[in-house]
């Protein structure tokens, strides 16, 4: 017997909600008779919202229906998904529902009522402690996306009334052709974009570039850089295995094993269970190292050894890890530039385990990042004067995410985006810069836009 079970949703690992959250949008698969849990898929969508209690599955199993809704905004709306169990892939298939969630109270449900084939929406919105109301909606199964609706209503149009509407539409067009070209003939103030270089400007929020990039192995890989993920010999995201302390722990074990020196037994107990008595973490200690070796007996090229007290790791080159490819391509001078033309998604995935906020961990990230600057800052000023103006944006919104007030890529991200969308957007980028400067530091950012253009 098969169950779906899907944990996308507000929250964080440790399950705590005083330390913040993010959104998850996974599905997993949960065999009830070997107690299996396969994770079928992690989308990213371009919108926020959460699922509601309850999935419904389609009839041939390969869609199944939520309500989600923005669950951040108190006076919101909940719609009706569909997804594709395959691979996550998803279309709104309902008008919006008023929904009021000012109190954690509030509760949404999903059901399927087969006799009468209808999906039913429950709805308890409290406005205190005591008071609540209960709305109910109801919607044919299965239902159909608001494309199909929109297109069952439309008026077939004659033939004489198309052609009249063919002969409107290029009057329109023509005429905003000509308005067009008269008003970029009387400004001057817009700069001329190189011909060789595309303007393009990235609109997504990560900053990635938009060509096909090389995102690295996905058979015995671990990727510490952004988001922690981990795939088995068999190609399979086995991130889920990873608890939260079995987490830490092979960080901190596989950080060790860089230069060879492992760590010691001891010191692991100290930095992962510092409230307990060492001796009193053997136990404990001994559990999670199971867990941990089940798991990498799954991923070739990596094996845990243990000697004279002293965890390591013993890598070989079946194995790769972002962070060992990186840092071992910034040491080597003639690599460096191909890291940034070949690899730039490996960096691009963020700072080093920005998910994860132990202190034992901010002298790794203080060391990866100095070197990854070391390398980009050069690097920004070389693609800018070379004409690559998109390459130069992009390193420097990387730098920017290192050291969110370096006046160098600051310049060159406002000289790229004039060159690539104009004064007007350029303005309004470095005015939003300001803004953070000042709310951060408590004083006026001193150095003009007309300055850093120059």
């Amino acid at each position: 017997m098969m169950r779906f079970s899907c944990s996308g949703g507000y929250g964080n690992e440790s399950g705590s909600q005083i330390v913040g959250g993010r959104q998850y949008y996974d599905l997993y698969r949960i065999n009830l008779q070997t107690h299996v849990i396969k994770k079928c898929w992690n989308i990213h969508p371009n919108e926020i919202f959460v699922p509601t209690n309850n999935l419904v599955l389609s009839k041939d199993k390969k869609y199944f229906y939520a309500l989600c809704y923005p669950h951040e905004i108190a006076k919101t709306e909940a719609r009706l998904y569909k997804f594709a169990v395959k691979d996550g892939s998803y279309q709104i298939v309902s008008a919006p529902i008023p929904v009021i969630s000012e109190r954690i109270e509030s509760d949404i449900n999903l059901f399927l009522n087969e006799r009468t084939n209808q999906l039913l929406c429950t709805i308890q919105e409290f406005t205190n402690n005591i008071n609540s109301t209960i709305k109910i909606y109801s919607l044919a199964f299965p239902p159909v996306s608001r494309a199909s609706y929109l297109s069952s209503l439309a008026v077939k149009t004659s033939a004489k009334a198309l052609y009249a509407g063919i002969i409107l539409i290029i009057i329109i067009v023509i005429i905003v052709i000509v308005f067009i070209y008269n008003k970029r003939n009387r400004s001057n103030k817009q700069l001329i974009i190189n011909e060789a270089e595309p303007a393009i400007i990235f609109e997504n929020e990560t900053g990635l570039l938009t060509e096909a990039k090389n995102e690295g192995p996905k058979t015995n890989a671990i990727y510490l850089l952004g988001e922690f993920l981990a795939y088995d010999k068999k190609g399979r995201d086995i991130t889920y295995l990873f608890s939260p302390k079995i987490k830490q722990l092979f960080i901190l074990i596989l950080l060790s094993s860089k230069d060879g020196s492992g760590i010691n037994s001891k010191k692991i107990s100290h930095l992962l269970w510092p409230d307990k008595d060492i001796a009193k973490t053997k136990n404990i200690k001994g559990v999670t190292f199971n867990h941990l070796r089940n798991i990498i007996g799954d991923i070739d090229g990596i094996e845990l050894a243990f000697a004279n007290d002293i965890y390591l790791f013993n890598i070989t080159d079946a194995f790769f890890c972002d962070y060992f490819f990186v840092l071992d391509s910034l040491k080597r001078a003639d690599a460096a530039e191909a890291l940034i033309f070949e690899h730039i998604d490996l960096i691009s995935r963020g700072l080093l385990l920005s998910d994860i906020t132990d202190s034992w961990l901010d002298d790794f990230k203080l060391n990866y990042d100095e070197q990854v600057m070391n390398v980009l800052l050069p690097q920004t000023a070389k693609l800018y004067n070379t004409e690559s103006y998109k390459m130069a944006l992009e390193i420097s919104r990387l730098i920017l995410n290192i050291d969110p007030f370096n006046d160098a890529a600051l310049k060159y991200q406002l000289k790229s985006y004039r060159r690539i969308k104009g004064i007007d957007y350029c303005k309004k980028v470095y005015d939003q810069y300001t803004a953070e400067y000042k709310k951060s530091l408590g004083i006026d950012y001193p150095i003009s836009l007309e300055k850093i253009l120059q």
